[in-house]
Parts: structure tokens; sequence; C-alpha cells
């Protein structure tokens, strides 16, 4: 899935069809993920709930309702493998929840994805800084790209469509969205540091 996204997120630049099979493929994994993950939902209403497991429940629960919506949008959308499920005149309003779906589950999944990998910052912070600092490198970099990409404009919905500079290299553009998903891992990393902190 993390593969996918940054993909998903090229969209014109990738070409529709392609942009739809990457989709149906996330979204495959998605219920798998889910499937091999289903006691976090039987565990639900069982033991106690401190500030860190609050967030991160609140996280995943909403991280996995936008990555159920965002699929079923762009079905609504599909001009090639899906098209006979066209939601017609109401095109324009879909493309609208889609985009920004698309970007808060982008930042969500990566925070999500940052949650679980703690451990492993903590453990290259004695076994292998080099790696620690690359990942701080990337992380300043996403910032950068996420300024560059105009995220907040696409995350709070102030535009309907993504400006994409068709000329700027495919490979480039794939690098800067993989340093934003690592800018986000590294903040859900340290959120799970410091919210293991506390005993609220």
């Amino acid at each position: 899935m993390a593969l996918c996204m940054p993909l998903l997120m090229a969209y014109s630049l990738i070409g529709e069809f392609f942009h739809e099979l990457c989709g149906i493929t996330a979204f495959v994994l998605f219920l798998i993920h889910h499937w091999w993950n289903r006691k976090f939902y039987a565990n639900l209403f069982q033991g106690k709930y401190t500030l860190y497991r609050s967030v991160q429940t609140a996280i995943d629960l909403l991280l996995a309702v936008i990555l159920l919506l965002q699929p079923l949008s762009g079905i609504l959308m599909s001009k090639y493998i899906l098209k006979s499920l066209s939601a017609g005149k109401f095109t324009a309003l879909v493309r609208e929840i889609h985009l920004c779906l698309a970007y808060w589950g982008y930042v969500l999944l990566s925070v999500h994805a940052g949650m679980h990998m703690s451990g492993l910052l903590t453990k290259w912070k004695t076994k292998a800084p080099w790696a620690l600092g690359i990942t701080g490198v990337a992380g300043i970099v996403g910032i950068y790209s996420f300024i560059k990409h105009s995220f907040p404009m696409y995350l709070f919905l102030q535009s309907s469509f993504v400006f994409l500079d068709f000329s700027a290299s495919r490979v480039l553009f794939l690098l800067e969205y993989l340093s934003i998903m690592i800018l986000f891992m590294i903040l859900g990393a340290l959120l799970t540091i410091t919210l293991r902190k506390t005993k609220a």
C-alpha cells in the first residue's frame, strides 16, 4: 500500500488507466491488511485506554474510513475499468471529495506507519545513527516538498483540481512525495514516543 500511494498521487503523470489499476490494487491490499489485523476491532472495547492508545485508535479508525471512502469515490469517477458505475452529474462533487480524501489519506497513512515504527528510530539512535541521519534529511526534504506541492491547499479543499508540472521529472515527483511520506512517518514515530511517556 505504501508503494502504491505515491503512484496514486501522481495521477495525471502516470495516466488515468494505471491510476485506476493502482487504486484497485491498493484497495485490495487495504482489505487484506484489515483481515490480517481483524483482532484490532475485536479488542476495541477491551482493556484500558491510555492517551497513546486513544490517539492511535482514533487515527486508525479515521484512516480506515478514509481508505474505504476514497476508492469508492474513485469508482464513481472511473473512465476505464469500472466506467459503468460513473456518478454522472455528481462527478464534480465526487471529485472534490476524492481529492480531499486522497491527501488526508496520504498524510494519515504515513503517520499510522510511523507510529508502528517508533522502535526502529530508537534502535537506529544507538546502533545506526547514519540511518537516522538519512531519515532526518529525507524529512527535511519532505517539509520543502510539502510546501512545494501545496499540500495545505488540497488538505483543506481550497482547490478542486491538482496542478501538476507535466514538464517535471516523474522520478523527482515520486521522490518528493516519498519524502513527504517519510516526514509524516517521523512525526508519527515522535508522537508515539511522546505519548508513551505520559501516564494519562
